[in-house]
């Protein structure tokens, strides 16, 4: 655009004004959201790491508590394997839980905060802003299977400990 336009004030002279404003505030708007988009992409990886540490703390503190009747439940018959299963069903349900209030919060502080805020700053450089916000499953899909990428993994060493919880821990 700034070529176009520098090629008409060349054949036009100098005489010729002319007015980028919309090309200029685009050109700043785009070094902001890479900036912000940079922040959103760190903050996020924190955030999964962070989660991550969070459920794998939860739930191996869960199967230190509960290890007695994990116990009981082994000399009652249970497999190792119901008692790993057992594990991770509970992560998943934590999960869902997450996962889904996270969309509907993610969702409202997009339309309610990020929204406005931007049409502020295309107000304030004169500009109008047709930003409407879209709920799609291929926005969605790829994060909700990062966080449960991270819950599973978060979530396997203890539930192999629950597998492993001996028959000893019901007795003493």
């Amino acid at each position: 655009v700034r070529e176009v336009g520098q090629a008409v004030y060349d054949s036009l002279g100098e005489e010729y004004a002319y007015s980028m404003a919309k090309a200029s505030a685009l050109s700043g708007a785009a070094q902001a959201f890479l900036a912000i988009q940079a922040l959103i992409n760190t903050y996020g990886l924190i955030s999964l790491g962070m989660v991550g540490l969070l459920i794998y703390t939860l739930m191996l503190t869960n199967v230190q508590e509960q290890r007695r009747d994990m116990a009981i439940l082994r000399i009652l018959g249970a497999q190792r394997n119901y008692l790993f299963t057992l594990v991770i069903v509970e992560m998943l349900l934590i999960g869902l839980i997450g996962i889904g209030l996270g969309i509907v919060l993610g969702q409202a502080i997009t339309h309610y905060i990020a929204v406005p805020l931007i049409q502020q700053q295309f107000a304030d450089q004169g500009l109008a802003s047709p930003l409407i916000p879209q709920i799609s499953l291929k926005a969605i899909l790829p994060v909700a299977a990062a966080a449960f990428f991270v819950l599973i993994v978060s979530s396997i060493k203890p539930a192999r400990d629950a597998a492993n919880t001996k028959v000893m821990h019901a007795i003493n």
